[in-house]
């Protein structure tokens, strides 16, 4: 996919410098309302703190693989003025991967859906022809659609439970890029949930979840927004 994206930002990017500036148009500067819609994806992966439990006698006996993530997402926002607009986005976080126990050599294949729904600070800074740098700062809720926090069945029954509600913050960098009918923003994100993402099976001395302390998702992830 990247192949086929890559070589086309390219075509639009340079063609437009070769052109010359194009003028600012309602679409995407003048109007005070904004929509679009944003496409990404990368790689996602759980950080996770040991606990200081007897079971273990390293400190990266729990690790987790990661796969792939993907998200889509429906973006409306205000322009607060030329450097500054505020948005929220509507849309679906994907990722896979495998959580593994190195003592037991024990593994589970998790695939979750996360429904996400940021606040986002955009800050653009001055036009340079058809591209201008723009760094996004976001916070956000996401909400485990695929969640079990509250089964019955846990670890020894084969199910590694997670949180249903969570938060997390996200930062963007990248640049605008004005072509004749829309403005393409690709850029590279990283985001990390704030909150422990991990429940505790029911028995306080589990081989699963006694060795973990904290659990917080993160991505890095390259995005492309059409406004």
């Amino acid at each position: 996919m990247s192949s086929k994206i890559l070589p086309l930002l390219f075509f639009i990017f340079s063609s437009h410098f070769a052109h010359g500036q194009i003028e600012h148009n309602t679409y995407t500067d003048a109007k005070r309302f904004f929509y679009g819609i944003e496409i990404g994806g990368g790689f996602l992966k759980y950080d996770i703190t040991p606990s200081n439990s007897s079971i273990l006698n390293t400190s990266n006996a729990v690790d987790f693989t990661p796969s792939i993530s993907a998200q889509i997402n429906g973006l409306a926002g205000i322009r607060i003025n030329d450097f500054l607009q505020i948005s929220t986005s509507i849309g679906i976080l994907y990722s896979s991967g495998t959580i593994t126990w190195k003592y037991s050599d024990e593994k589970r294949e998790l695939k979750n859906y996360f429904f996400n729904l940021p606040i986002n600070f955009k800050f653009q800074g001055s036009r340079m022809t058809n591209i201008r740098p723009m760094i996004e700062f976001s916070i956000g809720y996401l909400r485990l659609l695929n969640s079990q926090e509250n089964s019955e069945k846990d670890n020894s029954e084969g199910v590694f439970r997670m949180k249903t509600n969570n938060f997390s913050t996200k930062i963007s960098a990248g640049i605008d890029i004005y072509t004749p009918y829309i403005k393409i923003s690709p850029s590279i994100c990283y985001l990390r949930t704030l909150n422990n993402i991990c429940v505790k099976d029911k028995l306080e001395s589990s081989q699963w979840t006694n060795p973990i302390k904290n659990m917080y998702l993160s991505s890095l992830f390259f995005c492309i927004r059409f406004q």
